[in-house]
């Protein structure tokens, strides 16, 4: 069996298409929070309008009490900016 056969290089290519994949999607997914932070801060935008408070660190904590979900803060719009641009 030469190391060049197609079985030994199956592994390889499946390593590789799985890492392409993975690349995609850590981008979608950035793209995504990207989205939903722009989202976050027009609604928080038009509630300071309304009621002269964003109230945003309100809804965040009622995120964490009530879906037991917790912002890291380490996908800020900048750093997401830069690691995009990375991936690119």
């Amino acid at each position: 069996m030469s190391f060049l056969d197609g079985k030994s290089l199956e592994p390889l290519g499946r390593k590789l298409i799985n890492k392409i994949k993975l690349k995609e999607d850590l981008k979608l997914a950035m793209s995504d929070i990207l989205f939903l932070l722009a989202v976050e801060e027009l609604h928080c935008r038009a509630h300071k309008e309304l009621n002269g408070q964003s109230k945003r660190l309100i809804m965040r904590k009622s995120v964490k009490l009530e879906k037991q979900l917790e912002w890291s803060g380490k996908f800020s719009p900048s750093l997401i900016t830069k690691k995009l641009e990375k991936l690119q």
